[in-house]
C-alpha cells in the first residue's frame, strides 16, 4: 500500500490529451460529445470538467449555507403534510400523531375550521404550523393571523408559524389548474397591509413565502424557478419598504434530478445573496425543499417512494432548512396510517442513520456541484436582468408569451414520458406485472 502511495504522490501530471484516447477506446462507437446532456435550457453536464471551466470560485459560504447555529440533532424541519377532513376531532389527532411520532412541523390545508379544537394539546412555540391552502382567500389568512394572535394572548409564548401561500404563483396555479382568480398584486399588498398590523406581535411568523413547486408544476425551467423566485423577492423589497430583518422562505421543488437539486439550492442562495447586497437589506431566509409533483404516479405507487427518498436526500445535502416530503400516495388519495408512517421514517432515517446533518454543506468542494452551481446562478442573473428589464414580474404573469412558455415546457415532458424519451421506473419502463395496491380515502 505504501508503496502504491508513494507512486500515486510522486507521479506526473495527467495530461488531457492521452485521457482523452484512452476514454475514446472504451466508448468505442461513440464519442465524448455523446456523453454531454442537457439538464436546462442551454446547460449542459460534461463528463470531465478542468480547471478552465470554473472562472470563479463559488464555495464561499452564500453559496454554502454554513451557519454557526446548526443544529446537527435537528438539521432541518421535518414537515408533515395533514390531509383534511371535515371531522376536528380526527384533524386535531392527526396533528398530534405526527408530531408525536417524528415530526417537527406540520403543514395545514386550510383553517376554516374550528381552529381551538384542530390545534388543542399544540405548543406552537415549538411546533411551527404552515397553513398552505392554495385556493384560500383574504379572510382565511386573517382568521389564521388573529387565531395566533389570539394564542399568544392566552398562552404568553411566541408562536412559529407560516403563511405558505405565494401571493404570485398561487394565481397563476390556480388559473390553470382550477380556473379561478386571484389577484397577485394585491395579495401581496394584503399580506404587507397583515403584517405591518401585527409585527410587533408575531416575531416568529412568515408572512412571506415564494413557490417554486407551484412554477415547476406549472412547467418552469430550473432557470425559470429561480429567477422567477427571485423577481418575486425584487417586487416585495419594491413595494414594502420597512423590510430589514424581514422574514421570507422560499420553496424549492425536488425532483429525480440528484445533483440539480442540490445545486439550484445552492444557487439560489447566491442570487438571493447578490439581491439583499444590492437593496442593503437582511433578510431572514427560510429555504425549503419540497417534492415535486412530477415524481408521484399512481400507477407506480411503491416506487415513488424511491423518488421521494432520492430528492428528500438531495433537499438535505443542499442545506434546506425544512423538508416537505409528500406521501407515495398523494396522487391516489389520503395516506393511510402506515404510508404516513414511511414518510416521516424518510426524514429520521436520513437525520439519525446517514448522519447528513453532522456535516453542513456536504456537497462543498465537489468540482462537478460547485460548476453546476456557478452554471445555474449565472443563468438565473441573466433572467432576472430580462425580466426587471420588462417592468417585472408583475407585468410577466400577464404575458401571454410567457405562459405559453411555461404550458409548452410541461406539454413537452409530458410527451417524453409518454413516447418513452424520458425513463420512468414502474411507469413506462420496468413495470411491476403484479401491483399491490395501496388501499386510500378519497381526499374531502
Amino acid at each position: 500500500m505504501d508503496k502504491n502511495l508513494n507512486k500515486y504522490l510522486h507521479s506526473s501530471e495527467g495530461n488531457l490529451d492521452e485521457w482523452e484516447k484512452i476514454a475514446l477506446k472504451s466508448l468505442k462507437n461513440s464519442s465524448l460529445e455523446d456523453l454531454s446532456s442537457e439538464y436546462d435550457n442551454g446547460l449542459y453536464r460534461k463528463p470531465l470538467y478542468t480547471k478552465e471551466d470554473l472562472k470563479k470560485d463559488t464555495s464561499y459560504s452564500s453559496a454554502r449555507g454554513l451557519s454557526e447555529n446548526n443544529n446537527a440533532d435537528l438539521p432541518w424541519h421535518i414537515c408533515s403534510i395533514i390531509d383534511d377532513t371535515s371531522d376536528v376531532n380526527l384533524l386535531n389527532t392527526r396533528v398530534l400523531g405526527e408530531l408525536e411520532r417524528g415530526a417537527s412541523s406540520f403543514e395545514l390545508p386550510s383553517f376554516s375550521k374550528n381552529p381551538k379544537r384542530v390545534l388543542n394539546k399544540v405548543d406552537l412555540s415549538i411546533a411551527p404550523i404552515y397553513l398552505r391552502n392554495l385556493k384560500c382567500n383574504e379572510n382565511e389568512i386573517k382568521d389564521f393571523v388573529n387565531f395566533l394572535l389570539e394564542w399568544r394572548k392566552i398562552n404568553k409564548k411566541d408562536p412559529c408559524a407560516g403563511i405558505n401561500v405565494d401571493p404570485i404563483a398561487t394565481g397563476i396555479w390556480n388559473n390553470y389548474f382550477s380556473n379561478s382568480n386571484n389577484n397577485s398584486k394585491d395579495g401581496l399588498k394584503n399580506l404587507i397591509s397583515l403584517k405591518e398590523n401585527s409585527q410587533n406581535d408575531l416575531i416568529n411568523v412568515n408572512f412571506f413565502h415564494f413557490d417554486g413547486s407551484l412554477w415547476n408544476d406549472l412547467g418552469a425551467s430550473l432557470i425559470d424557478e429561480i429567477s422567477l423566485l427571485a423577481s418575486s423577492l425584487i417586487e416585495l423589497l419594491r413595494i414594502y419598504k420597512n423590510n430589514n430583518k424581514l422574514k421570507v422562505s422560499f420553496c424549492y421543488s425536488l425532483s429525480t434530478d440528484f445533483f440539480s437539486n442540490i445545486a439550484k439550492v445552492r444557487a439560489s442562495r447566491l442570487v438571493l445573496t447578490n439581491l439583499m447586497n444590492h437593496f442593503e437589506v437582511d433578510l431572514d431566509i427560510t429555504h425549503i425543499g419540497r417534492t415535486s409533483s412530477s415524481l408521484f404516479y399512481k400507477e407506480s405507487p411503491w416506487i415513488n417512494q424511491l423518488r421521494i427518498t432520492n430528492a428528500g436526500l438531495s433537499g438535505a445535502i443542499a442545506g434546506v432548512d425544512r423538508l416537505v416530503c409528500h406521501p407515495l400516495t398523494s396522487k391516489l388519495g389520503q395516506a393511510p396510517e402506515f404510508v404516513r408512517r414511511l414518510t416521516r421514517n424518510t426524514h429520521i432515517i436520513l437525520q439519525e442513520e446517514s448522519h447528513i446533518g453532522k456535516i453542513q454543506d456536504p456537497s462543498g468542494g465537489s468540482f462537478y456541484l460547485e460548476k453546476l452551481t456557478e452554471d445555474i446562478a449565472r443563468e438565473a442573473w441573466k433572467r432576472i436582468k430580462e425580466i426587471e428589464e420588462n417592468k417585472g414580474i408583475t407585468n410577466l404573469i400577464q404575458n401571454k408569451n410567457f405562459l405559453n412558455h411555461l404550458e409548452k415546457n410541461r406539454n413537452n415532458e409530458i410527451d417524453k414520458i409518454s413516447s418513452g424519451k424520458i425513463k420512468r421506473v414502474g411507469v413506462n419502463t420496468y413495470q411491476d406485472p403484479d401491483p399491490r395496491e395501496i388501499k386510500v380515502k378519497p381526499y374531502e
